[in-house]
């Protein structure tokens, strides 16, 4: 079996196949690399990636939301915190710690 379809799949092109098969009722979808799927019409116009401003690199090109709800529809408007950029909050609002101790606990290099 695996050699009839691997001389079948050597004959046609990833795009053919996929096609052939979505035509077929199948679910079907090449494998992409990253320069593949930047170029790829359906995951431009689902915007699987979103250019999103990042306070320390600037533009920055992350996975959007791969579904959609009609009640409720994702969005990514905002890039993942930076590394401790909730310390302060966590550490001082949620558990008490007090400034003296956050202070020993940076200079310690526990937490940055």
């Amino acid at each position: 079996m695996k050699n009839h379809v691997s001389k079948w799949t050597r004959q046609l092109s990833a795009a053919e196949i996929t096609d052939l098969m979505q035509s077929h009722g199948r679910a079907a979808m090449p494998v992409m690399n990253i320069a593949d799927q930047f170029s790829d019409p359906h995951l431009s116009e689902r915007e699987f990636y979103v250019d999103i401003d990042h306070p320390e690199i600037g533009s920055e090109w992350i996975y959007g939301v791969p579904w959609r709800f009609s009640e409720t529809p994702g969005r990514v408007d905002k890039p993942a915190p930076t590394l401790g950029q909730h310390n302060n909050y966590i550490l001082s609002e949620l558990l008490g710690l007090t400034p003296e101790h956050l202070t020993q606990l940076e200079l310690d290099s526990v937490v940055y």
